[in-house]
Formats: C-alpha cells, structure tokens, sequence
C-alpha cells in the first residue's frame, strides 16, 4: 500500500481515475496499489449502487457486503458518495436491512424501486426516510409505495422532483383522472394519445436496469 508513483501525482491520479471511471469493476484491486490511489478512487467506487444486471464492465453489489462496509465507513460516508441507487423486487423483499440502507444512503438524488412488492407487516413504508432524501429522480410503484393509504403526490418526498417514472398499471392511479378516463376509452389508441399530448410518453425498454444505470453513469437513457 506503499509503493512510490512513478508519475507525477497529479498525471497519476488523473490516469487512475480515467481508468475507474471507465470501468468500476476494476476498482476494488486498483484500490489495492497505494493508499493514495485508495483515497482517490473508493469515492468512485460508491456513486451508483446496482444489486444486479450492471452495465458491462461495471459492478454491482451483495447487499450484505455493501451493508457491512458501510457500517464500518465514517457516518457520512454514504451519504456524502452514494447518489443513485437501484433497489430491486428481491432487496425490496429484505425489509429489516431496508430501512438501515436508505436511513444511511440519505443524500441519494436518483432512486428506484423496480416491481416494489406489498410490504408483509401492516405499517405502511416509512416514506419520511424518502422525504429526508434530496430526490430529483424517481422510479416507484406508487400504489405499492404507499399502500395501504391512497397515492399521494403532494407529499413531501416529492417535493423537489424533475423526473417522475411511475410503474403502475396506469388505470390504478387515482391521481389523474383525465388521463385515467383517457386510457378506459381509447385503450387501442395509446400511440395517437402520446402523439396528442406531449406530457404523455410511451418508453420501451428491453432493460430497466441498463437504461437507468446509463442515465445515471452520464449516459442518455429513456
């Protein structure tokens, strides 16, 4: 963990984090080389959390390893690296270590809850842990998110919002009623609904998971 640089530091650091930027599979043994390249390249590690399906040569994360390293991180180290995060259906699932990975990734900006289930216990979703978030982007089942309470769009956790992915069956949601008798009537209409009214887009996607994660590496996505 010692090693003398051979470039300038500057050149070093730069040439490292080109490298680790391109491809955050290889950063867990960059981080072996120095100390200096450990404190240059581990905040790059921690930006984008996926449990699964990463982008090629990208990384993706065992909850309870990434648990179990942030614990042991200073109390802020989540908060202040981790910015977009990608919660899958079998994450979802695991509530007990749900809750202590939102209250520590707080400074999330960029947040998904892909096919989000029913939770088992009858309290609802703690949703003030969301509202503590500076979220700008959001991909939820609202339904779901909110049940048992009807949807709530004027809730704090929506306040500062720019992009809104909702993955309810559109009929379900009771939030807009224009839209919702829209899609009763013309049912085998929708492409002339989305070419009628620009607030109404229609995406295909053959992976959520890569088009999200592509946005959120700087990409264009969906």
């Amino acid at each position: 963990m010692g090693s003398p640089p051979i470039f300038p530091p500057e050149l070093e650091r730069e040439i490292s984090e080109i490298a680790a930027r391109s491809s955050t599979k290889i950063i867990p043994r960059l981080l072996l080389v120095a100390r200096r390249v450990k404190t240059w390249l581990e905040p790059l590690l921690y930006p984008v959390i996926v449990f699964r399906d990463p982008l090629p040569g990208h990384i993706s994360f065992p909850l309870d390893g990434l648990l179990a390293t942030l614990r042991f991180k200073p109390l802020d180290f989540a908060q202040t690296h981790i910015r977009h995060l990608f919660l899958p259906r079998r994450i979802l699932e695991r509530q007990d270590d749900l809750v202590p990975l939102l209250t520590m990734c707080s400074g999330v900006h960029d947040l998904a809850f892909m096919n989000m289930p029913l939770l088992r216990h009858p309290s609802p979703f703690p949703l003030p842990l969301l509202a503590k978030m500076p979220l700008t982007r959001l991909c939820i089942n609202a339904e779901n998110l909110f049940s048992p309470h009807p949807v709530d769009f004027t809730h704090a956790l929506f306040a500062q919002i720019t992009h809104l992915d909702l993955l309810d069956e559109v009929l379900a949601l009771m939030w807009s009623p224009w839209l919702r008798d829209e899609m009763r009537h013309n049912r085998d209409e929708i492409r002339m609904l989305a070419q009628r009214d620009p607030r109404f887009v229609i995406v295909l996607l053959t992976s959520h998971t890569h088009d999200w994660e592509t946005g959120a590496r700087g990409g264009i996505d969906s």
